[in-house]
């Protein structure tokens, strides 16, 4: 919106709720408004867990819009909580419906909205379309069915952009690192607070998300029942900063103004990695930490000399995921 886009963005809350303030979506838009750059900001209630509400939705941008869209986001998700509750217990164990339930929001959600943007994207000649993904889509997290759903989201990237390209729609996956919204602010503060209460110190305030769910997938919040004797040594993950939740939202803008975005079609990239295409930063300023970069691993871990190593020295991003779970040594630890 503050690019000049008039955006349409979903939620099923529309008006404000006393307990969970900042949450609906009269609150959000009027934040957008506020700093909106000459776009429409447009609030549409909509469960995207019924299809007939998603194609309403649809109808009613075709209609606004001449039927004309220039860009799909998909990010709607609506299990997260549930998928740190259960994160630590073996698959077999969980109810089979688990796997409806973290991607019915989610991954068939997207298949949805792909199809209902693409033919009016078709018919135009261009568009892009943006699914918000996850490094969960290569390497284990969490459990199984939050892995196979955000694979499942790359491969629907992939798929649909083999289709889509002749026609000159552009569809890509992004990976954010962990982003800093209300309810990752929520897990930080429980998670310090339990490191206050048993003495433990914190070797990296930052990225305290990542140990967190380390904690998680280690089992170290588990139940009795449950619990595997896995531990965690919060020194030795590789500390990967927080970025803002408008850093993707950067990733889109430079994107869709790209008029060889074309090139990128059907991959999925880490936010690092567009930023560095286009040469932006997050709004505080930062630099997006880059995972695969050498020198980044080598300033988080305070290894002298770091200044010494280009910042193009960056490890395959395939390499690095393949192997780290043997190493134990990422926030990407394999189930045990």
């Amino acid at each position: 919106a503050t690019a000049g886009a008039d955006v349409y963005f979903t939620g099923r809350t529309l008006n404000p709720r006393p307990n969970k303030p900042n949450q609906s979506l009269v609150e959000v838009a009027n934040e957008m408004r506020a700093r909106a750059g000459g776009g429409r900001i447009i609030p549409v209630q909509c469960d995207h867990s019924i299809l007939e509400q998603t194609e309403k939705l649809f109808e009613r941008i075709a209609q606004e819009n001449d039927n004309k869209l220039d860009i799909l986001v998909n990010n709607c998700y609506s299990a997260l909580s549930y998928v740190l509750e259960q994160t630590g217990k073996p698959f077999w164990e969980l109810p089979a419906s688990i796997f409806g339930d973290i991607n019915n929001v989610g991954l068939k959600a997207h298949y949805e909205c792909t199809v209902y943007a693409s033919r009016l994207m078709v018919d135009q000649g261009h568009g892009l379309i943006v699914n918000i993904s996850s490094i969960g889509a290569y390497t284990y997290t969490f459990t199984p069915a939050y892995g196979i759903g955000k694979a499942g989201v790359d491969r629907l990237t992939t798929d649909t952009a083999l289709e889509l390209k002749s026609r000159g729609v552009t569809v890509v996956s992004i990976w954010p690192s962990p982003v800093d919204t209300e309810y990752v602010r929520e897990l930080m503060a429980e998670f310090d607070g339990e490191m206050v209460a048993s003495g433990e110190e914190l070797a990296y305030k930052k990225p305290t998300i990542w140990m967190y769910l380390n904690k998680l997938i280690n089992g170290d919040k588990l139940n009795n029942s449950t619990q595997r004797n896995r531990s965690v040594n919060c020194e030795t993950f590789v500390p990967v900063a927080i970025e803002t939740s408008e850093l993707v939202g950067r990733c889109v803008v430079y994107l869709a103004d790209d008029p060889n975005v074309i090139k990128k079609t059907g991959r999925a990239y880490l936010t690092c990695e567009i930023a560095k295409d286009y040469g932006f930063t997050d709004i505080d300023g930062s630099i997006p930490f880059d995972i695969c970069s050498v020198r980044c691993a080598m300033e988080r871990f305070g290894v002298p000399f770091h200044n010494w190593v280009p910042r193009w020295f960056r490890l395959p991003l395939w390499l690095l995921l393949t192997f780290t779970p043997f190493l134990g040594t990422t926030a990407f630890t394999a189930y045990k």
